[in-house]
Order: C-alpha cells, then structure tokens, then sequence
C-alpha cells in the first residue's frame, strides 16, 4: 500500500496530538486521584479535630456542673448548657463525617449512649442540688457513677481518635505515593513524548529530509561540477518517484548536452575544416590569398600601434610555363608543392607564407627590418638555387623576389603589395634569379653591402 506523503504528515500529526491528549488525560486523571486522596486526609483531620471538640465539650458541661455545686452561681450553668448543646452538634457532624466508616459509627453510636448518660448524670446533680436537695447531689458527685462514665467516654474516644489516627497515616500515606506516582508518571510520559518526538523527526528525516537532501545534493553537484550523480531513494511514495523521474530527467539531459556537446564538436570540427579549406592552398599547404587580406589586417594594426617593422617578400619561379611544357602540369605542380613545404618549414613562426597565386608566393614578415627580408630572400634565392628536382630530371630552377616593407603612414595592404610586386617584375626583365628591393625604399646601406650579389 502506497501512503501519500500528505497522509504520512497529517498520521505524524495526529500521533503527536494523541499523544499529548493521552498525557494531557493521564495527568489530569491522576491530579485527580490526588486531590481526593488530599480531601480524605484533610477529612481525616476535619474528623480528629471534631472528636476532640466533643471531649472538651463534654469536659466544659462537667466542669459547669461542678462549679454550680460549689458555688451556687447560675454562671456556671452557661458552661454546662453549652458544652451540652455543642456535644450532641459535635456527635451529628463525627455522624455525618464517619458515614463511609462502620466501625466507628457503632463507636460514635456507643460515644453518643455514653455521654447522654454523662448528660443526665450532671443535670440530675444540677436538679437536685436547685431542689435543696444537696447532700443528695453531694453524694451522687461523690459516687463513681460520673467518674466511671467519663472514663468510658475518655476510653471510646481515644479509640475513636486512634483510629482516626491510623486511618490518617494511612491516608497521608498513599497521598504521599500518589504525589510520587504522579511525578514518576510525568517522567516517564515526558520520556515517551521524547521518545515519540525523537522516532518521528527519525522517521520524517529518513522518509522525507534525507531523500530531499540526497536530491538537493545531486542537483547541486550537477550544477557546478557539471557530473549528474544519481540518487537512490527508496520507498513508493511520491519523493521516491520524484527520485526516479530526478534520475530519468538527469540522464536525459546528460545525454542530450553529451549529444550536442559532441554535435557541437563535430560542427566546431567541420568548421575548422571549412575554415581550413577556405584559408589554405591544398598543394602547397600554405595559406591563400583570402587567408592574408584577413591577417594583413590585423598584422599592419598591431605594426601601427607598436611602432614594428613589417616586410614582405615576393617570389616567382622562373620560366615556369616552359617547366608545364617540358614536363608536364604535374611536374610543375609538384615543384610548386616542394617549394612551398621548403617556405612552410623554414620560415619563422611568426611569419606567414602565402600561395599568392599561380607560381607566385608571398611571404608575410612582421617585426622584420627591410635589410632583415632583403637577406632572407637572398638566402631563399640560393637555397632554390641549389635544390635539385627529380621531376625534372636532376635539373634545377631559379626564382626571382621583390622586397618592400611598410611605411610609417601606410594603412593598406596593396599598395605594399604593388611595390613588392613592382620590384619582383624588375628582378624578372633584370634576367631573373635575383633578388630586387622597391625602388620606393630607402636600402642605402644594403645597397652598398651585397649590390654586385643582388644586381640592383
């Protein structure tokens, strides 16, 4: 049976209302309990004290008697009249109070006999001695008779008191119990309501927080570290199946940013590919034309801001068309793919070498002094110079260059292009294998160290 978590908060709810109605009712039951057990002691003691009230009563109306009889004064029978009257109250209330107590009702019922003949003893002293009659009265005070009824009396109530007494001990006794059951009972009901509590925060953590916390947890570290954890829960109510469409919802979402992480590579990939096709010559594997109108750009901003030096150096290889005819268009692409590996590998990082076009290369050099590019063209030129064919059976080529570098107000790429091309035709109908700097250069100093070399 699958319990909603609603149902299992408002059960949880319910236990603990239970619970503290069933302590609320057992405590008050108990104080209950208590309170008639301190009624009968403080009946007990009601009882006492009344009991002693009717001896001294009875006390006072012989004590009246006898002062009458000896003085003759009417005052003295006030005492006697009261302590009368207040006995017979005293003996209708220790009646009424010890109803639930049969043995001292027959005691009370002995009591009452007793001091009645108390009673009528004193007032029959008291009548005759207002008759005249008083040595009769004399001698029934002098006789035994009255003592031997107020030692009866005396005998009656204290066993009535002792009694009493014993039933107040015993009283006292349980109350005293009850007070410490009580305390015990709260004790222990406060530890069940803990107990309870305890097992209920248990149960609500283990069934409810830790599930949510094992999810909080997942989620977070999905967050951040980008690693989807399943979580496991079990149980069939609703957080276990929020648990389980958790880990369908993580999975799917890792496969789907996997698949297009991965779609993203290949089409980051197929990029790269095009980009690379688009910029690069596929014989030569140097970078084309477009390539260098792109970076030229970026390299004349940075020669601008920086205050650098910026050359280029433009190459023809001699008599290529009579390379096609003699040899073939095969022949003459793969020299132009050895030439441009050779231009690839041996240049500088920095550097860039371009497939310009047809038989033409251009090779991009910033921080690069006019008299630095003049020098490696020069080595270019006898480098190729020396290089032997096989596709040309054994035989060799020559390659022409022109040198131009940047001016200081020049933005453009083309009209340091145009210059570098201008000196290139001039090494060209100067006889060609040569290396020829634009005219519109300053190279004094170059000019004077290798002009027989360079034949400028």
């Amino acid at each position: 049976m699958v319990v909603k978590i609603k149902t299992k908060v408002y059960l949880l709810f319910a236990s603990l209302m239970l619970i503290g109605i069933l302590n609320f009712f057992l405590l008050t039951e108990v104080e209950k309990i208590s309170e008639q057990d301190y009624e009968l002691v403080l009946h007990t003691h009601t009882v006492i004290r009344h009991g002693e009230e009717l001896l001294g009563q009875v006390r006072d109306a012989e004590t009246g008697q006898r002062g009458y009889l000896l003085t003759g004064d009417q005052k003295y029978l006030d005492p006697f009249f009261s302590g009368v009257k207040n006995s017979e109250n005293e003996l209708s209330t220790l009646m009424y109070l010890t109803m639930d107590n049969q043995s001292q009702q027959q005691r009370l019922l002995r009591i009452d006999k007793l001091v009645k003949e108390k009673i009528l003893e004193l007032n029959s002293t008291i009548e005759l001695y207002k008759l005249g009659k008083i040595d009769k009265s004399i001698k029934l005070v002098t006789s035994n008779y009255g003592k031997t009824l107020m030692d009866e009396i005396r005998i009656e109530m204290s066993d009535f008191q002792n009694e009493e007494q014993s039933l107040l001990q015993k009283r006292r006794k349980i109350y005293s119990d009850r007070r410490v059951a009580i305390h015990y009972t709260f004790m222990l009901e406060s530890l069940v309501f803990i107990l309870s509590l305890i097992i209920i925060l248990w149960y609500v953590n283990r069934s409810m927080l830790a599930p949510l916390s094992k999810l909080t947890e997942s989620a977070r570290s999905y967050r951040f570290n980008e690693d989807f954890n399943p979580v496991h829960i079990s149980g069939e109510d609703e957080i276990s199946e929020l648990g389980a469409a958790f880990n369908l919802m993580g999975e799917r979402v890792t496969q789907s940013r996997d698949a297009l992480v991965d779609d993203n590579q290949k089409t980051l990939t197929k990029l790269d590919d095009a980009l690379y096709e688009a910029t690069t010559d596929t014989l030569t594997g140097l970078k084309n034309r477009r390539f260098l109108l792109e970076e030229a750009k970026l390299q004349i901003a940075a020669c601008q801001r920086y205050k650098h030096d910026l050359s280029i150096i433009m190459l023809d290889v001699d008599h290529f068309k009579r390379i096609n005819d003699n040899y073939g268009h095969a022949s003459g692409d793969e020299v132009l793919r050895i030439l441009g590996h050779y231009v690839r590998d041996n240049i500088r990082s920095s550097d860039l070498g371009i497939r310009y076009g047809g038989e033409e290369f251009l090779i991009l050099l910033p921080y690069t002094s006019l008299e630095s590019a003049v020098m490696m063209a020069e080595d270019l030129r006898k480098t190729v110079e020396s290089m032997v064919f096989n596709v040309l059976d054994g035989h060799s080529i020559t390659i022409s260059l022109g040198v131009a570098q940047l001016k200081k107000d020049e933005k453009a790429l083309d009209t340091l292009i145009m210059r570098a091309d201008k000196a290139l035709y001039q090494s060209k109908g100067c006889g060609r294998n040569r290396v020829t700097v634009s005219e519109h250069d300053e190279l004094s100093s170059v000019r004077s160290i290798v002009a027989d070399e360079f034949q400028i």
